[in-house]
Parts: C-alpha cells; structure tokens; sequence
C-alpha cells in the first residue's frame, strides 16, 4: 500500500528548500505565530502555499477540524478567509483563541504594559528590595 501524495510535486521540499528548513518559522511570521509554539503546528508559509495552489481567496470559508494553536486560522484572518478551528486540547484552544482575537487596542495594551512595568520598577526601587544583574528585583535578605 502506498500513500497518496496530496500535492505530488512537493514531496520532499517546499519552494525547494529541504524540509528542515521549510518547517521553520520566517522572520515575518514570528510576531502572531512565534510566542507560544505548538510542537505539532504548520508553517504559515506552508498554509499559506496550500491557500494558494487550492485557489482560496476572500470570502471563501475553510474548516480546520484540529486547529492547534490556530496557525491556519490566523492565516486565514489575514487573507480575508472565514475560518472555522476546532480545538479539543485545552492549552492550544486558549492560544489559538489569543492569536485570533485582533479586537485589543494596541494602544490600550502599551499603556497597560507601561503601567505594569512602571508598578514593577517601584517595588524594585522600594525599602527593602535590591536591583540584581539584568534589571532583576529581588528582595533583600
């Protein structure tokens, strides 16, 4: 018995490049898909090939039953596809739910971030706490 090549032309690399490295993330993907990297994901490059030998295009719907930490979802988002994941592991539905969610305001989140880190460095410079090399606050003993 032999397998069925679901794309025959591409069987052992990707825009010929050798699978190791076709696996890998591109510089441009690693800010939506490089904060949490699920063992068992897709390259988005990859996804993004397969949208395009199958002719999707905007306004078309693709279901991902096993949708991971949501890498052809996002893909999907970014290519104005509906995108329907399904996810039974707890961890990677909460990060593709993360990854697809685009409502955050990102000035909203950089005034957060710049609250927490200026509540940080008080404590750090507060009676009683000492600064350690690389900017770590520890308490004095």
């Amino acid at each position: 018995m032999s397998q069925l090549a679901l794309m025959p032309e591409i069987t052992e690399t990707a825009h010929g490049r050798a699978n190791s490295v076709a696996n890998r993330l591109g510089e441009d993907d690693r800010s939506i898909h490089d904060w949490y990297r699920f063992v068992l994901s897709f390259p988005p490059h990859l996804v993004r090939e397969y949208f395009q030998r199958f002719g999707l295009g905007a306004g078309q719907t693709i279901l991902d039953p096993f949708c991971g930490t949501g890498t052809t979802v996002v893909e999907a988002k970014r290519r104005g596809l509906t995108a329907i994941g399904v996810e039974a592991n707890a961890l990677a539905h909460f990060a593709s739910s993360v990854k697809t969610d685009w409502s955050i305001d990102p000035d909203e989140l950089l005034a957060s971030a710049r609250g927490i880190a200026a509540a940080t460095l008080s404590i750090c410079f507060a009676p009683g706490w000492r600064r350690r090399p690389g900017n770590r606050c520890a308490k004095k003993s």
